[in-house]
């Protein structure tokens, strides 16, 4: 995993959490001192149930104002060009990721084996976000996903209080 980002933003707090072999990343990134957008990275491991996965993502979600810019990325090994009413696990994904207002922006194959078990997910809205899949020259299973974007001119303002943000 590779972020870039501006020579403005901070990253003001990091918080990473394990379950059984699945890993979530959640990262806040400050640009101007007040602005705040989420980044959560996460790997989903195969003996992590859809439904033990799904209550930490909320968990971490939950915590995130509704309004705050967030980009949820990585592999969720959970096939997204399946159909969706055959395919439990993706309708249970579907509907939490809908509950938050969050739209997937990949629709072609992100492995090898073409399928689309790699996501990006976000709330950003507006026309200068930019998502895709790369081809590698290295051979690894999974193709590299990328997004990139202009954040929104409008975003939440936090003050800082030492360890603790609050966002209005």
């Amino acid at each position: 995993m590779v972020l870039l980002y501006d020579k403005n933003m901070i990253c003001s707090s990091t918080t990473i959490n394990h379950h059984s072999g699945s890993e979530f990343i959640a990262a806040t990134f400050n640009e101007g001192h007040r602005n705040a957008i989420h980044v959560i990275t996460l790997y989903r491991s195969h003996v992590t149930s859809i439904f033990s996965f799904i209550n930490i993502l909320e968990q971490i979600l939950c915590k995130i104002p509704l309004a705050c810019p967030t980009v949820i990325l990585g592999d969720f090994n959970i096939d997204f060009d399946k159909e969706i009413d055959k395919y439990k696990d993706l309708q249970i994904l579907h509907a939490c990721m809908s509950k938050y207002h969050f739209k997937q922006h990949l629709s072609i194959s992100t492995t090898k084996s073409n399928s689309l078990i790699d996501h990006i997910w976000s709330n950003i809205p507006g026309q200068e976000t930019f998502f895709g899949v790369t081809d590698a020259y290295w051979p690894d299973y999974h193709k590299p996903i990328y997004c990139a974007f202009k954040l929104p001119n409008t975003m939440p303002h936090y003050f800082c209080n030492k360890s603790k943000i609050f966002f209005n």
